[in-house]
């Protein structure tokens, strides 16, 4: 018996969760007892390894859980772990059920059995952990609950929109070990675009949105329409790209460079060494240019909706959010000027609660998403 099946005993109403991203792990242990927010208990950053690399990575995860349920003394209810670019970059693709001239094959099978099989069938060559985000029976988008066994007879093909994340062999492995040797919990490794997903439902009721997160080393963009993510894509420009331009100009270490950066993003231009503001907006034009190119992705979807919603530390700097205001960016996009844009924080997510201080700024947003999947996101079946 593992360590983790020693400690079981019983419902703590105490979950984990956890930000994967490229700069640090982060993550939070809160009680779940009943209260209008949940309460705190611990919150860890462990800062990454400038390389990166996906085990390593991996090896701190691992580490971290286990010491965090040791720490605990008994099993968490529940572990949801964030994962996402670059760690683990999204692929959504769609699986196919064609159920004409086949229906022996899926005779007695639910909505939920035939879309394991197409899992089994096709996922090992797409990626990892895969997520229904909607079913279409012939061409039309129909909810789970309505595919009984009378409906499935007239269905000829059903399409599964299933978002899946990309890890290398080595990476899958170690988180599937992480999994096993926590003797059984409910751990589960979630793509962080689906946490984005309930949450701005949740916060901003939202159905249909464009979300932007500029991270350290991507600028994720999500496109959700009708409750329902229809793209995401990652360009490969973040705020890393920002610090090499600094430590190049100024001829000092790339770590010299991320603390000048962030005072830059926190404070403003009145308190930024000389040339600083300079060098960030020469940056902003190059992020603008891999910006766009990545939302040429979403140009079949259909025209943007005035909804954007901007996160992660990229946020902080105003030159970003100006830009974004300005909308020129969304012509081609869009049948409208300017966006409505909002920019979510940690602290937004409970109505303003930061939680004793443990959700902060935009740079937080998942940690803070990720806690409002565990709690209330329900299986699309």
């Amino acid at each position: 018996m593992s360590l983790f099946g020693r400690l079981r005993n019983g419902r703590t109403h105490v979950r984990v969760v956890v930000d994967v991203g490229a700069y640090s792990i982060k993550a939070v242990m809160f009680n779940t007892d009943g209260t209008a927010s949940p309460r705190m208990i611990k919150k860890i950053v462990i800062k990454l390894p400038v390389s990166g690399e996906s085990i390593r990575v991996t090896r701190i995860l691992h580490e971290l859980l286990f010491n965090t349920a040791k720490e605990l003394g008994k099993v968490p209810d529940a572990i949801t772990v964030g994962v996402g670019p670059p760690f683990a970059p999204y692929v959504l693709r769609p699986l196919i059920a064609r159920l004409e001239g086949k229906r022996r094959s899926f005779e007695g099978m639910g909505i939920r059995e035939i879309y394991q099989n197409c899992v089994s069938s096709g996922s090992d060559t797409i990626g990892e952990f895969p997520r229904p985000l909607g079913v279409y029976a012939n061409g039309w988008r129909v909810a789970p609950a309505e595919l009984n066994a009378h409906a499935l007879a007239s269905v000829k093909e059903l399409v599964f929109p299933t978002l899946f994340v990309r890890l290398l062999p080595e990476a899958r492995e170690a988180l599937v070990h992480t999994r096993n040797m926590l003797g059984g919990i409910p751990i589960e490794y979630v793509p962080l675009a689906l946490a984005y997903q309930e949450a701005v439902r949740k916060v901003l009721h939202l159905e249909d949105f464009l979300l932007i997160d500029v991270g350290e080393r991507h600028t994720m963009l999500m496109r959700v329409r009708e409750g329902a993510i229809v793209e995401s894509v990652s360009a490969p420009h973040g705020l890393w790209n920002f610090a090499k331009a600094i430590a190049k100009a100024n001829a000092s270490s790339v770590e010299e460079a991320v603390e000048v950066r962030n005072h830059y993003a926190e404070e403003g231009v009145d308190k930024a060494p000389k040339g600083i503001q300079n060098i960030i907006e020469k940056e902003v034009a190059v992020w603008r240019g891999a910006f766009l190119s990545a939302l040429d992705r979403f140009y079949s979807i259909g025209p943007l909706s005035e909804n954007v919603i901007l996160c992660g530390g990229g946020a902080k700097l105003s030159e970003i959010r100006s830009l974004l205001l300005e909308g020129g960016w969304m012509r081609g996009f869009s049948h409208i000027d300017r966006p409505l844009l909002r920019v979510m924080e940690g602290r937004s997510v409970f109505e303003g609660d930061s939680l004793g201080g443990h959700l902060q700024g935009p740079e937080e947003f998942g940690l803070g998403s990720l806690m409002i999947y565990s709690l209330w996101y329900a299986p699309l079946f």
